[in-house]
Formats: structure tokens, C-alpha cells, sequence
């Protein structure tokens, strides 16, 4: 009688001298029976058994590399006393640890009176906004203003405001050089304001604090403030500034060793900032962190903590109710269950490259029955989406915002294949062959695309600009990659000969031990950081809204990898912390305040 089955095959089955392979049959009414069941009938199925192991044992080698994989015969019957087995499918699967996002997360009550919090905000507003544009406020108090408005995360209220009085007084000091202050911490607060605003402020205004041979005067070492104002600084830096990376080393050293000695607040700012600079750091993350030490400040001033307090709440709010809107539109699509595999490459390279071809023609849906199934499901609910999103651009006059993020689709499945190509063994890529397509590989223009369809102000001309590769974002796909590789090396480096990463294939290419080539990628990370930096001055043509998503993105990554770890697959490590604290702890507020 013939039935249908399927075998899942653990890793532990091709791994030499494993005595015990994990091995389960499904039956025709999808029953489990282990091999130890079948063993029962052993004269009578073991030469179609030691058929089928031989068939997995001598699989090309190229599919070694993966943690384990499931094996489904393309086809299967009983004929009488043999089983016949065809040919198995190969496909690769991970193991991912479970996802902490549960509906618990979203089930706490609104603990925010969104009335009357809105009420409050816009009085609170008021008042900081007559505090930013004070003509009698000196240069210094003014820019330290700005600058805890921006890490409270409230510059959003008035970055009309802010931009004013930043170009006002980075005029003033070009033109008065003699007249700016000469403190260490004030050159270093508003070089480092200068530069985030877009402003392309000198190195040398640091000459002064060092000694001839570009070494920073050790007399500065016991300045904390100063040197934690020159530390965020130098993070602002492009490539070949050497006093900027001289001034990093020297901040660096100094604030480490005084960090046993400091007391509350400075101590928790001073650590922070060793771990994350605030220049790669994720603005609301910061923010989270920043109100808690603002309000041990001495000197903080309480309507600007009132008001951190309670936009941060409801922003919370805000955020929260979106994800549960998603939530619920993921819940209706139910896609936990529809691909459970959807971070692991289960493709075969086949069905992937019928795939991308069905995508890169026309879109229609008399193309589905080129697909498999499982396939079948993910090109409906694509079709579908981007349906839906012509629909709403078309009621603004905007569809071409539709056509390039298409567009832009279509280039990201193509650098996916040629990444599938290249780590299931079909081609053996260079280092600089496998990251010529970091730019696109990285999300980087898939992702700015996506999110300028729903910017009512991107024109025509700005998704035409998008596809130019502007500098900025192609430093961004290469600070991406080089981070996202490093981080993730241990979870997904192989033995099997082939590339899993691009440090596989620079190890391959120049001969570097695994330890040199993680400096070196650190290295890569940093360059391609600083060259961020550079084009975030030069680059005028287009909204700032532009490079701040691409930089955001930088920034994610940054908190995900940077200690060397994978954060997105392994939360624990500290990226949960960061997203509970975000979207669903509230920030207490003093009811007296």
C-alpha cells in the first residue's frame, strides 16, 4: 500500500562514529514511529534502510555546513515488503532559540491618561521652546541645553528651534574664534553638536589641548567631564582625523581607570558611555537611560525631567499600540505556523532561483503555479501588500513610491541569491566579491525605500536618488555587514571548507587567523563608521529624514553585535533589556512633581 512519509534527519546523522541517529518516520495518519520500531521488521526493510543511509551519508559535502537540516523524499511507497525511496530534498534548518514576544507582553493595562499627559506636554512645550530660543542665554548655556533636550529624546518638539540656534552660534565661532570657550568640555560639546547637525566644525579647535607630538596634555586626565565630553566626541570623527583617534585612546584610558572612584550620577554616565557611545546608540534606548540620570543630577531642572518623564510614557504607549496592531495582522496571516523556517535558508537553491525569477518579471499571480506550496503562500501575501500599498499611494498621487520599493525588492532577492549560491558551495566568492554586494545584501535601500512610502514629502526625485547607491548608504551596507558578520561568526561559521561569512572568505583570501581577522573586521567596522561621518556633512541634496533611517538602522545593529555577540538571535544577552525598557516599562513619575 502506498503512503505518504517524511523523514526528518538530524545533524547527528551524518556525523562520524554517532552511534545513535535521531530518526522519525511519519506515517500515512501522521503517526511518529521511531526507527526502533522499524527495527521489529529489520529483515524486512534493512536493504532499503542501509539504501536510504547511504544515499544521506554520500550527499555532496556542501551541504555539511549546517547545523542540522531536514531530508524529505521527494517520494516514498511500500511495494509489498520494499521501500522505495527517491532522491531526498535537502533542507537546511537552525536552532533558533524561541522568541520572547508573547501577547502577555502587550496585555498590561494603558497606565497613561493620554488626555490630560497631552494637555500637560503641550504647556510643558511651551516653556522649553521660550528656554531654546532665549536670545539672553550665552552660547555655552544654550548648547548645553540642546544637548539634553536631544539625549531626554525630546528634539523632536523643536527641531525648528534647535536647528536655528545651532546655526547661529556655529557662525558666531567660525567668525570669532578668539571668543568661543576654551574648556575642554565646551570645544568638545559643541564640535560634537556641529557635526550631528551637519555642520562640518574643525579638528584643530582640539590643538590646543594637546602636546607637540599630537598627544593629548595629561594634565586634562583628571578633567572627567571634560574628557567624557571629549570621549562622545570623537565619535563624530572621519577617517585620517589622527588627533580625533588620539583624543579616543587618551578619553578612553583616563575615564577607565577614574570610573572605580566616581560617585552617582557622573559614575552610571561615565559607564554608560564606555559601552555605548550616544553617537551609536539607538535614540530611545538612550533616552531611557538618560532620563534616569538626569534625575540625580544636582542641577537638572525639573520642568525638562517632567517632560522627558511623560513624553517618554506616552510615546511608549504609542509604540506599543502599534505592535499590537501588527500583531494582530500577523495573527490573521498566521505566519508563525505558515514558516517557522523563516530565518533559515529553506529553499532549495532551485525553488530560490525560480523564485527570484518569478519576482523580477511582471507581477501577476498566474505566475504562482511556477512555485512550490510553501512558496505559493509567500508570493500571494507580497503580491497582496504591495497591492494594498498602491492602493493608499495612489490616493496622495504617489504610486511611483511603489514602483521603486519594488524595484528595490527585486534587487534584494537577487544579492540573496547570489549569497545562497555562494554558502551552499556552488561558488567560492572573494572577500571583496562578497561584499561588492553589501549595499543591497544589507537591507540598507530595500529598508529607506519602504519607509519613504509612507513620508508624504518623498518625491520622484528622492527614490531616483536612492537609486544612485548615494556614499552614505553604501558605508552604511558596508558598517552593517562588517558588524552583523563579526557578531554572528561562532553561530554561523562552518567547518565544511565553504564560506558562511565574509570573515570565512577574508580568512580564505589573505591567510588570517580567526583572531586576526575579527581585529580586522573591527577595524573595517570603525572605517566604514567614520565614512558614515563624512558623508552625513557633505551630503545637502536631501532630507536629513533620509540618512537618519540608514543611520538608525547603523545604530541597531551597533547595540545587537557590538560586544561580539548575535543580540537578534540571542536576546538575553542584553537587546531584550533595551526592548522591554522601550516599549513596555513606564518610566515612574513622581505624582507631587
Amino acid at each position: 500500500m502506498a503512503m505518504a512519509m517524511a523523514f526528518t534527519c538530524s545533524w547527528s546523522l551524518l556525523l562520524p562514529n554517532y552511534s545513535k541517529p535521531i530518526f522519525h518516520y511519519v506515517g500515512k495518519r501522521g503517526e511518529a514511529l521511531s526507527f526502533r520500531t522499524l527495527h521489529r521488521n529489520k529483515s524486512k526493510h534493512e536493504s532499503n534502510l542501509v539504501k536510504f543511509n547511504k544515499m544521506l551519508k554520500h550527499q555532496d559535502d556542501r551541504s555539511l555546513h549546517f547545523l542540522s537540516r531536514t531530508t524529505i523524499p521527494k517520494a516514498a511507497s511500500d511495494n509489498g515488503d520494499n521501500l522505495v525511496f527517491e532522491e531526498p530534498i535537502i533542507r537546511q534548518t537552525k536552532d533558533h532559540p524561541a522568541s520572547f514576544w508573547n501577547d502577555a507582553l502587550f496585555s498590561a493595562p494603558n497606565q497613561v491618561d493620554e488626555t490630560h499627559t497631552k494637555a500637560v506636554i503641550e504647556t510643558l512645550k511651551e516653556k522649553v521652546r521660550r528656554m531654546v530660543m532665549n536670545k539672553e542665554s550665552k552660547a555655552k548655556d544654550k548648547m548645553i541645553l540642546i544637548d539634553t533636550i536631544e539625549r531626554l529624546g525630546l528634539a523632536y518638539h523643536f527641531e525648528k528651534e534647535i536647528d536655528h540656534q545651532i546655526a547661529q552660534i556655529f557662525e558666531s565661532e567660525m567668525q570669532n574664534e578668539d571668543d568661543k570657550d576654551s574648556d575642554l568640555f565646551s570645544t568638545a560639546l559643541h564640535f560634537r553638536l556641529f557635526r550631528q547637525h551637519g555642520y562640518n566644525a574643525p579638528s584643530s579647535v582640539f590643538n590646543k589641548f594637546t602636546n607637540g607630538d599630537g598627544t593629548f596634555k595629561e594634565a586634562f586626565s583628571n578633567d572627567i567631564k571634560g574628557l567624557l565630553s571629549l570621549y562622545e566626541a570623537t565619535y563624530l570623527r572621519f577617517p585620517g582625523e589622527d588627533i580625533l583617534k588620539n583624543a579616543n585612546v587618551f578619553a578612553t584610558r583616563s575615564l577607565n581607570q577614574a570610573l572605580p572612584l566616581l560617585e552617582s550620577p557622573l559614575k552610571e554616565k561615565v559607564a554608560r558611555a564606555l559601552f555605548q557611545p550616544v553617537q551609536w546608540g539607538v535614540p530611545r534606548v538612550e533616552a531611557h537611560y538618560y532620563i534616569s540620570f538626569y534625575a540625580k543630577e544636582v542641577s537638572k531642572d525639573e520642568l525638562l525631567l517632567k517632560l522627558a518623564k511623560l513624553d517618554f510614557n506616552l510615546l511608549q504607549n504609542l509604540y506599543r499600540e502599534e505592535l499590537c496592531e501588527f500583531m494582530k495582522w500577523s495573527k490573521g496571516l498566521d505566519l508563525k505556523s505558515k514558516f517557522p523556517y523563516a530565518r533559515d535558508c529553506y529553499a532549495t537553491l532551485e525553488e530560490a532561483k525560480t523564485f527570484v525569477e518569478v519576482l523580477q518579471e511582471r507581477w501577476d499571480i498566474k505566475n504562482i503555479d511556477r512555485l512550490p506550496p510553501y512558496m505559493q503562500i509567500i508570493y500571494k501575501l507580497v503580491l497582496s501588500t504591495y497591492e494594498e500599498f498602491d492602493q493608499e499611494m495612489s490616493k496622495q498621487g504617489r504610486s511611483f513610491a511603489v514602483s521603486y520599493a519594488i524595484e528595490q525588492l527585486k534587487m534584494l532577492t537577487r544579492s540573496y541569491f547570489t549569497t545562497a549560491k555562494w554558502y551552499m558551495g556552488r561558488e567560492t566568492p572573494t572577500f571583496k566579491e562578497s561584499i561588492s554586494i553589501t549595499y543591497v545584501d544589507t537591507g540598507v535601500p530595500a529598508l529607506l525605500s519602504f519607509c519613504m512610502m509612507g513620508m508624504e514629502f518623498a518625491s520622484k526625485e528622492a527614490f531616483e536618488w536612492l537609486m544612485t547607491r548615494p556614499k552614505f548608504l553604501e558605508a552604511t551596507g558596508l558598517y552593517i555587514r562588517f558588524s552583523n558578520d563579526r557578531g554572528s561568526y561562532k553561530r554561523e561559521h562552518n567547518r565544511s571548507g565553504f564560506p558562511s561569512t565574509s570573515i570565512d572568505c577574508y580568512i580564505k583570501d589573505y591567510g588570517a587567523s580567526e583572531e586576526e581577522a575579527m581585529t580586522k573586521f573591527r577595524e573595517l567596522s570603525e572605517n566604514a563608521w567614520m565614512e558614515m561621518n563624512r558623508e552625513w556633512i557633505t551630503t545637502k541634496a536631501e532630507p536629513r529624514e533620509y540618512l537618519n533611517i540608514s543611520l538608525n538602522y547603523a545604530r541597531a545593529v551597533f547595540i545587537s553585535y557590538n560586544q561580539g555577540t548575535d543580540a537578534i538571535t540571542y536576546s538575553e544577552t542584553g537587546l531584550r533589556k533595551d526592548i522591554e525598557a522601550v516599549l513596555f516599562n513606564p518610566i515612574a513619575i513622581d505624582s507631587t512633581a
